[in-house]
């Protein structure tokens, strides 16, 4: 079974925002040269836990609180600070400006590559929201490896600008708990996917079995997938439940239909819909056949091996916005 990062994400994000307020509030300083200095590595650090954190796994509603409470516990600080003693000239020891000015670096740095996922090529393919009505969240998805770690480190080419969603209920969270083993206790679990473009399903596997969360299975990584072949652009989508994808392989499909039901297929620790534009794919297996001679069947996961498959990753917006991580998408048709 896989660690439960779903327990360590949740519970991390809790302690680092609580810990982020305390000290900003207790902390006492020597002078106001001091208390900026922390302050600024503080603001860092909370942006970081605003924009990173797995609140999903808690409630998305409690960033909002965390956010306020910094701002009232900063506005108590300098209250606080304006009415005490001038205290001793300096910001300390050495090694405590370089820990503070290094960790505010690092927390800016990673800010600034957050804001950086959102850049992409102008060229982005549009697609239509594929749920119909709910708010949603993206786990991961953006242009780098700080907002998309997992397939931007696992293949740049195939899985770049891929995006994992997920649906949240009413009280901000993913599922009725932080990981629970049961599949039907997650928001998106059983959601209704629709095509997010008009084409031909030219690949449409139904047969692998659903995975206890927490479990992956490694041998079907994209479990029930569908693949539609769109205007310059392949649309591949991915874990779907067993016996409930609705399309046949070579049908024709309009852009709003019902695809299938969102499930936990394949290399997936929890429900979520996998979806990724390719494009530079290529249109036949005789192609590809004889353009990669000695590399076919050279891995595990044979069933792979086929032109279908092909193709390099390409950002793509709904309704025409970018979206990345920890972005809510909420849809109302």
């Amino acid at each position: 079974m896989a660690l439960p990062m779903a327990y360590i994400i949740g519970y991390a994000t809790a302690l680092v925002a609580l810990l982020t307020l305390i000290r900003l509030y207790f902390k006492k300083y020597r002078n106001n040269k001091q208390f900026v200095l922390h302050f600024l590595g503080s603001l860092a650090c909370a942006v970081f836990i605003f924009l990173f954190g797995g609140w999903a796994y808690l409630s998305m509603y409690l960033r909002w609180v965390f956010l306020v409470l910094y701002i009232a516990v900063f506005v108590f600080t300098v209250i606080k600070r304006s009415k005490a003693p001038k205290g001793k000239h300096g910001l300390g020891a050495w090694y405590y400006v370089f820990f503070r000015l290094l960790l505010t670096t690092a927390m800016v740095f990673l800010v600034m590559m957050y804001f950086n996922g959102s850049d992409h090529d102008s060229g982005a393919v549009s697609l239509r929201f594929p749920f119909r009505e709910g708010k949603y969240y993206v786990m991961q998805g953006g242009s780098n490896r700080v907002v998309n770690p997992a397939h931007r480190n696992y293949s740049l080419q195939k899985y770049g600008f891929a995006m994992d969603i997920s649906k949240l209920y009413g009280t901000g969270n993913r599922a009725h708990g932080m990981m629970p083993l049961n599949v039907r206790d997650y928001a998106i679990y059983g959601d209704t996917v629709l095509s997010p473009c008009s084409g031909k399903a030219i690949m449409v596997v139904d047969t692998v079995h659903t995975n206890i969360p927490g479990h992956y299975n490694i041998v079907n990584v994209h479990g029930n997938h569908v693949i539609i072949q769109c205007n310059g652009y392949r649309v591949f989508m991915a874990h779907f439940i067993k016996n409930r994808i609705f399309v046949k392989e070579g049908q024709t499909i309009k852009a709003g239909q019902p695809i299938g039901l969102s499930g936990n297929s394949g290399f997936s620790a929890e429900p979520h819909l996998h979806i990724n534009v390719l494009k530079d794919y290529y249109s036949d297996q005789a192609d590809y056949a004889t353009e990669k001679a000695g590399e076919i069947s050279s891995h595990k996961n044979h069933s792979y091996d086929d032109y279908r498959y092909t193709g390099t990753s390409s950002p793509f917006t709904f309704d025409g916005r970018f979206y990345v991580m920890n972005d809510i998408i909420e849809v109302k048709r």
